[in-house]
């Protein structure tokens, strides 16, 4: 093996490793490794930038703006609330409509868009029916990924391995080629989530928003003495309220709420007063002489939500601007009109210094507000409330208009009218043009980490091939397998695709063995394409760990799951889909 293959492995090791640990972020991984590979001559730098202007990366950035059509027309809302009437108390019910419903809109529409706005649909039907919202909300995120891979449009992957077959000399895949096989995988899913899949999930008991955030932990309240000192001082006079990590929330005086007051606020006799902080915070401030503290945190939750003022989950949505950055950073009362309470993390609730914690995506935050910025904070791009408060207005010609849109996007490139990317860009346009969509409403709702995730790594694939990378690990495995059926080989191939996704991005994951399918295909002496299904469905039905797709990890924290949910559940599907395609990719192919 000569040098350039031997630095092209050194990067992907780095590259894999930064992916995992997350010291740098994916994108910033991303763009790294592609100077590294223009500074190193393993690319040229036309090769190196070249993944700005292919063909995947523009089609899924048209496709983003669509959905941001579809979303802002409140097409997928509409649609998920119209069909709130149909569920019924029986889960096996629900959970089928779900998984048909879901999978459906997946195989067109951005998936992480889609269980964004049927997570607090179904949150409220749980909670009207009683049912399970963690059965509910993993077989939404599981029945979007399979959904999406039923068609090439119904995921980024999918586009992105088509991508890379054109540039290998591979004819592209038409919209629906592999529809039919993708419709059996998701008929091994409905059954296996109906008869089994449902009842590995744990049902957790649903407590009220302030016993799941325990929020005892950070949120207390004391009544200023009529003898106290501190009546006729300032609340700025209090020796915690310059502390970064202590808000004072409201002063309740004669039945009135007066919410996020002034430092110069004189306090007066009787007055309640909330303060949230951290849980040492909260401790050292019930330590102070000559406050009174009730014992019973029942009238702090009550004075919590009083007139004007209610509790609001929201979830950290995947363009958030607050993702990364600390939370003594985000003006909340200024850009939300809101106070953080408590914070829940993968893994439950975070207990450390508020201040200092930088959100994630997927992560929920508790946040008490007025009833009237609801609305606001339901049409935010940085948040997502997990509550049905509001009542949506929506707007019908807007809503056919963009449903149209999509079917002519769809129609277009079924019939090979145009390419998927001219039917793209033209209902990109349609959108834009329409006014159905902003151009800023569209740049908030594109993830752009995706766009530079593959803008950034495209080059390593061609450096895998300039090096003739591709050609060593395909021979070795066809040295390897040598007298193997070709069931076992796809097998093979399925299985570490599985487990690569399971650590790292199923894009990266994409870039880094499309070429390797090829080579291996062209030693055997076949066609390529079924080895490019095996990865294009591996990729995306890695359902093993919460970190292995975008939408495991949006349900992660508000369902209140555990790592090891997603291991026992998706592991069995994973097994599943992986049995079923060495099975059907060689029967339909071979």
């Amino acid at each position: 093996m000569e040098l350039p293959a031997l630095a092209v492995i050194a990067l992907i090791i780095i590259m894999i490793f930064c992916f995992i640990t997350e010291v740098i972020p994916v994108d910033t991984t991303a763009l790294l490794v592609m100077t590294v590979l223009i500074a190193t001559g393993l690319v040229t730098p036309l090769e190196g930038i070249s993944g700005f202007a292919n063909e995947a990366t523009i089609t899924i950035l048209a496709l983003f703006i669509i959905g941001a059509g579809l979303d802002n027309s409140g097409a997928i809302n509409y649609l998920g609330k119209k069909l709130q009437r149909f569920f019924l108390n029986d889960e096996w019910l629900v959970i089928a409509m779900v998984m048909l419903l879901v999978g459906f809109l997946s195989a067109f529409m951005n998936n992480t868009a889609i269980v964004v706005v049927f997570m607090p649909i179904l949150l409220r039907i749980s909670r009207v029916t009683n049912l399970s919202s963690n059965r509910l909300l993993m077989t939404l995120s599981f029945a979007a990924m399979m959904g999406g891979a039923t068609t090439v449009i119904g995921t980024s992957t999918n586009l992105l391995v088509s991508s890379l077959a054109v540039q290998s000399g591979i004819e592209q895949f038409d919209i629906f080629e592999f529809t039919g096989l993708g419709v059996l995988l998701f008929l091994g899913f409905f059954i296996f989530m109906l008869t089994i899949g449902r009842f590995l999930i744990p049902i957790r008991t649903p407590s009220t928003l302030s016993n799941e955030y325990r929020l005892k932990d950070f949120v207390t309240e004391f009544v200023v003495p009529v003898d106290s000192p501190l009546v006729g001082n300032t609340l700025r006079s209090l020796p915690f309220f310059n502390d970064p990590d202590v808000t004072v929330i409201e002063v309740i005086r004669k039945g009135k709420t007066l919410w996020l007051p002034r430092g110069n606020e004189i306090m007066q006799s009787n007055d309640t007063i909330l303060i949230k902080g951290g849980v040492d915070d909260i401790v050292n401030i019930k330590s102070e002489k000559g406050l009174t503290f009730p014992k019973d945190f029942s009238q702090i939750d009550r004075d919590l939500e009083s007139g004007e003022l209610v509790l609001a989950e929201v979830m950290v949505l995947p363009n958030s601007k607050i993702v990364g950055r600390k939370m003594k950073r985000i003006a909340f009362n200024e850009i939300y009109n809101a106070v953080p309470l408590a914070v829940k993390k993968k893994g439950g609730i975070y207990s450390g210094k508020q201040a200092n914690y930088r959100p994630e995506i997927g992560d929920t935050i508790l946040l008490e507000t007025q009833k009237s910025n609801l609305g606001f904070l339901n049409n935010h791009q940085d948040l997502g409330v997990l509550d049905e408060h509001t009542r949506q207005i929506f707007d019908h010609r807007k809503i056919i208009f963009s449903f149209l849109v999509v079917a002519l996007v769809v129609l277009l490139a079924a019939l090979n009218l145009v390419p998927i990317l001219t039917s793209s860009l033209i209902g990109c346009m349609l959108m834009l043009l329409s006014k159905t969509v902003s151009l800023q409403k569209a740049y908030q709702f594109v993830e752009w980490k995706i766009i530079f995730l593959l803008a950034g790594l495209l080059p390593l694939g061609i450096a895998i091939h300039n090096t003739g990378l591709d050609h060593v690990v395909a021979d070795a495995i066809y040295n390897l397998t040598e007298g193997w059926p070709v069931q076992l080989i796809i097998s093979m191939l399925f299985l570490v695709t599985v487990l690569l996704t399971s650590v790292i991005s199923n894009q990266a994951t994409a870039i880094l063995l499309v070429p390797v399918a090829i080579s291996l295909a062209s030693d055997m002496g076949m066609a390529p394409k079924p080895f490019l299904l095996t990865v294009l469905f591996a990729a995306s039905t890695s359902f093993i760990t919460p970190i292995g797709y975008q939408t495991n990890l949006l349900i992660y924290g508000a369902g209140n799951f555990k790592f090891m949910d997603f291991v026992k559940v998706g592991g069995i599907l994973t097994l599943l889909i992986w049995l079923l395609a060495s099975f059907l990719i060689p029967l339909f192919y071979f």
